[in-house]
């Protein structure tokens, strides 16, 4: 269980990462778009912080942006409908960037949401 709480602690530090970068230097050295990046990070780390909230919730360790704290409440709502939706498009994104930003982030979704993934293969 701890490998899978510092996946998730590692992809969010890359998201988050990736969301910083556009407003730097090192931006301009990445293959993906501004804003690509900007739209998607914020909707891509709320699966992981309900995941965190849900398996480890009295581990402090992942502080959730306060204003995504609706959207990780209500996210089990519409969970089933989000997550093929999350990993379809991150496989889309993968195939347009050669750096693949995206496809440690999609394994852990399928890892940690594997029910909504089988679902997405059948």
């Amino acid at each position: 269980m701890d490998t899978l709480k510092d996946k998730i602690m590692t992809e969010v530090e890359n998201l988050r990462r990736l969301k910083r970068s556009v407003f730097g230097d090192q931006f301009h050295s990445c293959d993906i778009e501004a804003s690509d990046v900007c739209l998607s990070a914020d909707v891509l780390l709320v699966p992981l912080y309900w995941y965190w909230g849900a398996h480890f919730p009295n581990n402090s360790e992942l502080e959730i942006e306060e204003y995504l704290e609706d959207a990780v409440d209500t996210f089990p709502t519409k969970a089933n409908e989000l997550i093929p939706r999350l990993i379809t498009r991150t496989e889309e994104l993968d195939i347009l960037y050669k750096t693949r930003p995206l496809e440690s982030y999609r394994k852990l979704l399928q890892e940690c949401y594997h029910d909504c993934y089988n679902s997405l293969l059948s």
